[in-house]
């Protein structure tokens, strides 16, 4: 959370603070298996989040956007630096490749949504993937992509800026597949109007694996079967990503939701 907000102590800048400890929710406990959901208190989080409501808590859009804008190769940016992203686990696409097989393989246009380095689109180049494109806020990312991955960039279209901003510019049925990895997570509850796009956009297919139940000032927990079957999506299937089902799978990853559906046809 951004306690700068907080500088100048008031009443209600203090019950704020206390009801964002409440509801606070992480995605592991402290022996690393996955924190099983608060009652009530979960639940009702989501629900504000889900219906664009913001708890006073939690970052404004704006800030969200700038965090993750601002993200560089530096000591302020330990644990989101694209350095690190670049040479991340690549377990988790081994899973996706699987997970979304057989509606989904390397013939489908694919678009991810805040791919950062690339280190996602890179695996899925080597698995054969070669149509591929996605949307990252932070230019130091895409300049790490560059380096890392130029055989990548050389095939992948990606375009600087906010999904907020750019998903709207992209033609209906503009892509075959628009997938995320933890980063729908991220998307402000002002900003729902990402998940329509994400619909609109989508030819066939939308995948996401997020976490639904941690949450904190920039962190926003969804139930995202309810998001897009309320946009008239079907969900093909789901399955909860843990240390004991998957194994190979970074820890990171531990609490995440993944889930296939099907956009309505129109």
């Amino acid at each position: 959370m951004n306690y700068k907000r907080f500088a100048r102590i008031t009443p209600r800048r203090v019950l704020s603070a206390c009801l964002g400890r409440l509801f606070y929710q992480d995605r592991v406990d402290k022996d690393g298996n996955v924190a099983p959901p608060r009652p009530v208190l979960a639940e009702l989080n989501r629900r504000l989040v889900e219906r664009g409501l913001s708890p006073p808590w939690t970052m404004t859009k704006q800030e969200c956007q700038d965090f993750w804008a601002s993200r560089k190769n530096d000591e302020q940016s330990l644990g989101n630096r694209p350095v690190d992203y670049a040479i991340k686990d690549t377990g988790i696409i081994d899973f996706l490749h699987s997970f979304w097989t057989p509606e989904v393989g390397p013939d489908k246009t694919i678009l991810e949504l805040g791919c950062n380095c690339g280190s996602n689109l890179n695996a899925l180049y080597k698995l054969g993937y070669h149509d591929l494109s996605g949307i990252e806020i932070n230019e130091s990312a895409i300049d790490e992509m560059q380096r890392r991955f130029p055989d990548l960039t050389r095939i992948a279209t990606v375009s600087r800026g906010s999904v907020e901003d750019l998903l709207p510019k992209i033609p209906s049925k503009g892509v075959d597949v628009v997938f995320t990895m933890a980063v729908l997570m991220h998307v402000h509850p002002a900003s729902t109007h990402v998940f329509s796009e994400m619909v609109r956009v989508a030819r066939e297919y939308i995948v996401v694996i997020e976490l639904e139940t941690a949450n904190c000032g920039y962190v926003f927990a969804r139930n995202y079967r309810r998001v897009f079957e309320r946009l008239g999506c079907y969900q093909l299937r789901s399955v909860s990503l843990t240390k004991h089902a998957f194994p190979a799978v970074s820890r990171d990853y531990d609490g995440c939701t993944a889930r296939v559906f099907a956009v309505p046809r129109r």
